[in-house]
């Protein structure tokens, strides 16, 4: 399996490059380009095709495994791998068609939503049947739990690398790492669809990434990085299924941590201003790197160093695999390096905190004194002049509401 697969490899980098110089040209002359606006940070119009490179050199590492493998007399479960394959087209195409003419969010994700329940229902779905308390539920039960956990999984990763990609090679980058880290966390549950899903998404990926460095020549536009996303979320629900503990479920969490990170923080910061989680806006992680370096490149290092040490964590995790108190330990490291993070960027200071804990308690403190207001005023108002029952006039407790 190993030669056909680096044969495989060796294709899937040099079909990479070619295809993505030839989609790059051919946008320029049709005038298919990226151009700067306030929440981009290139200066001049780009194409972004480079999707487009990526996919083919994927494809083109297919058909040589496929083919390489025939030869050696090795066998493929074809069964495994058509269901990614048609996923992957599916959700290439999505992007692509994005890229070119534009289309509401509402359609993507629905579609997007529809080709990961199909992958669930085609057995590509998270196992749980090694979590504590679900294992005891039956087949059908776990399912009705797995399935819909798979989808926002996979649309989950989808959406956070097309949110990630924001500036030259940083997609791509933490693609590679992404592959690399979950083929070696899981390397040793031996599964080899997992291994070579990995392997030809990085190598379609390598081959692109050379014209993607700074400055960029060519991006992957939404058709390559929800491509990627699709591949690394279906990676990770392989190699989840494929070890025996239940105690690695979070494991490709930790090892995307980067563009899951990204997500998460974006959300919760649109939502605490009360704006939707989905409106786009310039403040990413990448953004906020870009504003604290000198250059492009020193902001791409930074976040790739970021993304390398969440992959190292998950290989640790996966290493601690049976020992519940180092995990956590690891863990422990992982939420602590996250929060690190967010705040180096200036998401979460100390006086913010204080800032926003002291005006929740204003404001209980602002209804409390309103309520009170209200009581004592139905309280007297039976005793006013003019009620009939000849009692003396209680005048009004002046409350202030602050």
């Amino acid at each position: 399996m190993l030669l056909p697969l680096l044969l495989a490899c060796t294709v899937a980098v040099v079909a990479s490059l070619l295809t993505t110089r030839s989609a790059r040209d051919l946008a320029v002359r049709l005038g298919h380009l990226d151009h700067p606006d306030e929440r981009k940070v290139h200066a001049h119009a780009v194409p972004r095709v480079g999707g487009l490179g990526i996919a083919l050199g994927i494809g083109a590492g297919v058909v040589m495994l496929t083919v390489g493998s025939a030869a050696l007399g090795v066998h493929i479960p074809a069964l495994d791998v058509l269901p990614v394959i048609v996923g992957a087209t599916v959700v290439f195409a999505l992007g692509l068609t994005d890229d070119l003419v534009g289309l509401g969010f509402k359609w993507r994700f629905l579609i997007q939503a529809g080709v990961a329940w199909a992958m669930a229902l085609a057995g590509w779905r998270i196992d749980l049947s090694n979590v504590p308390l679900i294992e005891a539920l039956g087949a059908t039960e776990q399912a009705a739990i797995a399935v819909p956990l798979t989808v926002v999984w996979t649309v989950g990763i989808i959406n956070a690398m097309n949110l990630l990609d924001g500036l030259d090679s940083l997609a791509g980058g933490t693609a590679l790492i992404g592959f690399g880290a979950l083929a070696l966390a899981f390397l040793p549950g031996g599964d080899t669809v997992l291994l070579t899903l990995c392997a030809l998404g990085a190598a379609g990926t390598a081959g692109f990434l050379a014209y993607n460095r700074p400055p960029a020549s060519v991006f992957m536009g939404d058709g390559g990085s929800t491509l990627l996303g699709f591949l690394l979320a279906m990676a990770g629900v392989r190699g989840v299924g494929s070890m025996p503990s239940g105690g690695l479920l979070i494991l490709p969490v930790v090892a995307l941590g980067l563009p899951v990170l990204d997500t998460l923080t974006q959300m919760v910061r649109r939502l605490s201003e009360g704006n939707s989680p989905f409106l786009p806006d310039r403040d990413h992680l990448h953004h906020r790197a870009y504003d604290r370096s000198p250059t492009v490149q020193v902001a791409v290092r930074k976040l790739h160093g970021t993304a390398a040490v969440f992959g190292a964590l998950a290989v640790a995790l996966r290493l601690a695999a049976g020992e519940p108190e180092l995990q956590l330990a690891i863990l422990g490291v992982t939420f602590t390096f996250a929060y690190a993070v967010v705040r180096r960027l200036g998401y979460v200071r100390v006086q913010d905190v204080a800032r926003a804990v002291r005006l929740r308690f204003w404001r209980r403190a602002r209804a409390r004194r309103s309520a009170a207001y209200r009581a004592a005023r139905e309280n007297d108002l039976p005793s006013q002049p003019g009620s009939g029952d000849g009692s003396a006039t209680h005048p009004v407790p002046e409350v202030h509401a602050r």
